[in-house]
């Protein structure tokens, strides 16, 4: 078992109020020894986004709408003590931040809407 840091799609945790996401699931799907909590190691913006959304605790939001936020979750990552990163957004953030020599992997995932709801996703979509 290893000590894992998830890395979850910001908006999907903050404005969508989830608790986690597709890495948190890969992590526990996985057998993580431990989910470490990211909220000691937070830096910059993030502590604010720490005391906004209480109800993340262990997963760490992909906040990257500047350079600065940009920076503060690359310093983040890599202050939290673990042993590997999942990162779970729907880009691999690996390719636009330095992580430093953390090894990390990807979720991967793909929306399936169900019948019961297709007809108001449809309406949703052509809304736009």
């Amino acid at each position: 078992g290893k000590r894992v840091l998830v890395v979850d799609d910001g908006p999907t945790l903050t404005h969508g109020g989830l608790a986690c996401g597709a890495g948190f699931a890969l992590a526990k799907a996985l057998d993580a020894e431990e989910i470490v909590d990211p909220r000691p190691s937070a830096k910059g913006s993030l502590v604010k986004v720490f005391e906004k959304f209480s109800h993340l605790s262990n997963v760490l939001p992909a906040m990257g709408y500047g350079k600065e936020q940009i920076q503060d979750l690359e310093a983040t990552i890599k202050a939290v003590d673990c042993d590997v990163v999942v990162i779970g957004t729907p880009i691999d953030i690996s390719q636009v931040l330095n992580m430093g020599d953390k090894p990390y992997v990807v979720a991967r995932y793909d929306l399936e809407v169900v019948p019961q709801h297709e007809a108001a996703f449809c309406q949703v979509l052509d809304s736009f």
